[in-house]
């Protein structure tokens, strides 16, 4: 433990409040979440929300083509296909509703800064970085944003922080079944942005 957090753990102390990062990240974690679930309960009655044109119709469309047993659409060929195939999963185990897709969605994001917060944490030896750049994210307006929308951003930036975090973890600790898990994680994260393969 550095001396900035011994600083800081004795601030606390004389405050008399109980020092745990666990518990401030879980708070981050949560504060994410209500942000989001706050964002989509704005945006529902909108035009945005029900509008669905471009990517967003096309992965509607496939992911109700995969439900009814066609995993080849020919007409919606051009796109990254692991985005229709998480709209299907989540439409078959909870029926079909986009705005379970984007609340979905929202707890994803919000697990999106707790591994940012282990990810920093193990690049940079830190607890207040890694708690530093959960809080900026928890309050980034493009994430928040994306939320709101049938897009695989979300679901590829989760994919691609947790495969991150799994590769440092896994050369920190030399811990090789780790890589497995890395790889099939980034494998379907090239499947939502293959541009991420290249990083």
């Amino acid at each position: 433990m550095n001396k900035a957090e011994l600083k800081y753990i004795s601030w606390f102390q004389r405050a008399g409040i109980s020092f745990q990062p666990v518990v401030l990240v879980a708070v981050i974690g949560i504060l994410a979440l209500v942000i989001r679930l706050i964002f989509l309960f704005q945006i529902r009655t909108t035009p945005i929300f029900n509008f669905l044109a471009a990517d967003t119709g096309d992965f509607e469309k496939f992911a109700l083509e995969i439900l009814r047993g066609n995993f080849l659409s020919r007409e919606t060929i051009y796109f990254n296909p692991f985005y229709p195939f998480f709209l299907a999963g989540i439409y078959y185990i909870f029926g079909h509703s986009p705005f379970l897709v984007l609340v979905f969605q929202a707890v994803l994001d919000a697990g999106t800064c707790v591994i940012l917060y282990l990810l920093a944490m193990r690049i940079f030896q830190d607890r207040w970085t890694g708690l530093l750049a959960a809080f900026i994210y928890a309050g980034y307006g493009l994430a928040i944003f994306y939320t709101g929308i049938m897009l695989g951003a979300t679901l590829s930036t989760f994919l691609f922080i947790t495969g991150a975090y799994l590769i440092i973890l896994s050369w920190q600790q030399e811990r090789r079944w780790l890589w497995l898990f890395a790889g099939i994680i980034l494998g379907l994260c090239g499947l939502l942005r293959p541009n991420t393969l290249f990083v």
